[in-house]
């Protein structure tokens, strides 16, 4: 369901999550884990604290929330219904994110008492409130012992300083400023914005940078959680992590896929806007 090819897809789903800041700071720190760090997380937690807690998991996801309304709700009022229940629930699962992680990440490259670790670490935060503080605090403590769990400053690569451009402005930005860039993106160049983001995806992929650009989509998750906008979370993850992507990969593809990305995110920036 989930993978770094797809980092704005991730991204996008990660805001929605109710713990969006520790999930992303979390899965950060994993993607930037090193071997030398990794030597140290070599104690995974009891097995029963791990049961435990992934009782808590997992939300209804977009198939059965989408399916629960279809079967629920009066034919003239569905697609409204159907399109607010899309904007808010979770496509992917915190299995889906294990899968993503053991496959596509370095932590395959570990110990398997390492992953096993840093895969608690990811449980604890995406499942938050919904288990026992102990079991919490047990399942995360061998990660956050072992090593500063704030995620690192993201790699500098010839693009980096542009997306911390971007990423302090988000904060900045009005509801209004955010509310015309939503406009853009529903107004009939949403299907353009998909088209682009896959030749983007696939760039990247193609380009070797899918760690530093997942990076770079979870530090615009935390950006975004951190601020206020005005708008769905949803709707405001597809015009950032967009413009995230057309940064990332700027020197890899045509200007007017560039032009696509981007499209919404410029809108909210007009001066007529401010």
């Amino acid at each position: 369901m989930y993978t770094l090819v797809s980092a704005a897809v991730l991204a996008a789903d990660v805001v929605r999550h109710p713990h969006t800041v520790r999930v992303a700071d979390v899965l950060d720190r994993v993607l930037a884990l090193t071997h030398k760090e990794a030597a140290g997380l070599l104690r995974p937690a009891a097995d029963d604290v791990r049961v435990r807690v992934l009782r808590g998991d997992d939300g209804p996801r977009a198939v059965a929330a989408l399916h629960a309304v279809a079967e629920s709700e009066p034919e003239d009022g569905r697609s409204t219904r159907l399109l607010a229940t899309l904007e808010g629930a979770l496509i992917g699962s915190l299995s889906d994110v294990h899968a993503l992680l053991q496959r596509e990440s370095r932590l395959r490259e570990l110990p398997p008492e390492a992953q096993q670790v840093a895969l608690d670490a990811v449980t604890g935060a995406w499942v938050g409130a919904s288990a026992a503080v102990g079991d919490l605090r047990a399942l995360s403590a061998p990660f956050e012992e072992a090593l500063d769990p704030v995620p690192p400053a993201l790699p500098e690569r010839p693009w980096t300083s542009e997306v911390r451009a971007l990423l302090e402005e988000v904060p900045q930005r009005t509801a209004r400023q955010w509310s015309a860039s939503v406009a853009r993106h529903r107004a009939g160049r949403s299907l353009r914005w998909s088209d682009s983001l896959h030749v983007a995806c696939r760039a990247a992929w193609e380009a070797d940078r899918l760690q530093d650009v997942a990076r770079a989509q979870l530090a615009a998750a935390r950006a975004l959680a951190l601020s206020h906008t005005g708008v769905p979370p949803y709707s405001a993850a597809l015009v950032l992590t967009g413009a995230v992507q057309a940064v990332c990969t700027a020197d890899l593809v045509a200007p007017s896929v560039l032009d696509g990305l981007r499209a919404a995110w410029e809108a909210g920036a007009a001066p007529s806007i401010g």
